[in-house]
């Protein structure tokens, strides 16, 4: 787990770049780290677990900046990086769950350079499923942020299961506040 500080609070509406729009495209000057003025700062203290994650070249899509479907990408990075810390390999080998829903709301691009980071936190835990929050953030600026929901599946059945008592032990510490499990 990672300390941080709050990076302050974020505006009500984000500022519009202004200028009008001719075959689909914002007119203005390309957006980047110097002329990006919109600034969405929130506090991070309430994702308990947060990760670095390297921003390669080969995410990059043709304007310089990271393409929207690595977003998904990084979320995964996120839930991988979570689950090494939180569980022992051999406890994690009986929990099977599929990927069923996975949502992104972008804030602003991200560059070759930047210093990602992805934050979690559990924001429901049913019977069968549960779901993550993540805050992706660029020197405490949010950049993204995605919602996806697990089910525990049995692939030999082809049906979902309860969730173990393990995870919901381990999981706690990393659950969004006022959420129980």
């Amino acid at each position: 787990m990672t300390q941080r500080s709050a990076a302050g609070k974020r505006p009500a509406e984000p500022q519009s770049r202004g200028g009008s729009q001719k075959d689909g495209r914002a007119e203005g000057p390309p957006v980047t780290r110097e002329t990006d003025h919109r600034r969405w700062r929130e506090p991070v203290e309430s994702f308990p677990f947060e990760t670095n994650v390297e921003v390669r070249f080969s995410d990059l899509d043709p304007m310089g900046h990271v393409n929207n479907a690595i977003y998904a990408t990084y979320c995964e990075q996120g839930r991988v990086a979570f689950f090494s810390e939180v569980f022992d390999v051999r406890e994690a080998e009986g929990f099977e769950f599929i990927l069923a829903r996975l949502e992104i709301d972008f804030r602003r691009p991200v560059l070759m350079g930047d210093p990602l980071r992805v934050g979690l936190r559990l924001s429901s835990v049913g019977t069968t499923s549960f779901a993550f929050e993540y805050r992706l953030t660029v020197r405490g600026e949010v950049v993204a942020e995605a919602r996806s929901v697990q089910v525990f599946y049995d692939y030999r059945r082809h049906t979902k299961v309860p969730i173990p008592d393990l995870f919901r032990d381990r999981v706690r510490p990393y659950l969004a506040p006022g959420v129980s499990c």
